[in-house]
């Protein structure tokens, strides 16, 4: 009888252990962390994928509560998903199928597998300098004098890196209404590819690109449109980012350091105008720009 009872005994202690060892496996938030009441991870993955991705419009969701995080961890793989909105620049932006939803995928074993983004004319462009050489400037000018009534989106390319101020002043003189919201992408990088094995292969590696964020804005205190400008917002991201970050920056192929210098000298290389062609011709004779590529051209938006 005893040895029946024992054995109850231990039954019953052994569910108890595995029921509680299965509720405390449950309530662990896995090694992303979901403590505090910030979620540092999304907010550091969400500018991330605004950064790298340069030729899409990235839509963050800008909830970083703890109720947010816990649920994007698996209660079982603890497999967590930082998930945020595409929307591709240029002339792939008629191709409703790019318009998806893209996750960072961060693994238990403290792996991150980033999303696979579909090439775009914009993306072929920006991360290939060869390309750059492909037309003349006078080329484009030429198209805009022949038909100057259409909206052009165009990548512009400085020579050099400029200031911010310069840029601003440069972009409400080539505008019709005078704002910097004609830019649609600021680059905070060169434009250039990235050395490859013996360093004479090249690589295609997309420039820092900031693009609008209604998210960031608010968390500066300035909702609304467009207030602001892309450096503020930049800078306020890169400010949020402590040392911490940089191990998940550098899953990501970025890192804290040059972040930092990127934002400190805030110099712009190049950005993506939206006008009209006889509001860019004159743009394009100033002695600022290197090269420029038309990408999206629409006759409807005069």
């Amino acid at each position: 009888m005893a040895t029946r009872a024992n054995r109850r005994t231990a039954v019953f202690a052994a569910m108890i252990c595995a029921a509680f060892s299965g509720l405390v496996w449950g309530l662990w938030p896995g090694p992303w962390g979901c403590d505090g009441s910030f979620d540092q991870t999304k907010f550091t993955l969400d500018g991330a994928a605004k950064v790298t991705n340069p030729a899409y419009h990235v839509r963050e969701s800008g909830d970083y509560s703890m109720t947010s995080c816990r649920a994007s961890v698996g209660v079982l793989d603890k497999v967590r998903k930082v998930r945020f909105r595409l929307q591709p620049l240029g002339y792939d932006a008629r191709k409703s199928w790019l318009y998806d939803t893209a996750e960072f995928e961060l693994r238990l074993d403290g792996s991150i597998v980033s999303p696979r983004l579909e090439e775009t004319y914009l993306s072929s462009i920006i991360s290939n300098p060869a390309t750059f050489r492909e037309t003349s400037t006078k080329t484009v000018l030429a198209i805009l004098e022949a038909q100057p009534a259409p909206k052009y989106d165009m990548v512009v390319g400085f020579k050099r890196g400029i200031p911010w101020n310069r840029y601003a002043d440069f972009v409400k003189d080539n505008t019709f209404d005078g704002k910097l919201n004609a830019a649609d992408v600021v680059f905070f990088s060169p434009f250039e590819a990235e050395p490859e094995g013996d360093g004479l292969l090249r690589r295609k590696a997309s420039p820092v690109g900031w693009d609008w964020s209604p998210e960031i804005r608010r968390l500066m205190g300035q909702p609304g449109d467009l207030e602001g400008n892309q450096l503020e917002e930049f800078r306020y991201w890169v400010s949020r980012l402590d040392q911490d970050a940089d191990p998940l920056l550098r899953r990501v192929g970025l890192g804290l350091d040059d972040l930092r210098q990127r934002a400190s000298q805030g110099l712009v290389y190049g950005y993506i105008d939206v006008a009209s062609g006889k509001n860019q011709k004159r743009m394009l004779h100033s002695p600022l720009i290197a090269w420029v590529r038309i990408v999206n051209v629409d006759a409807r938006r005069q």
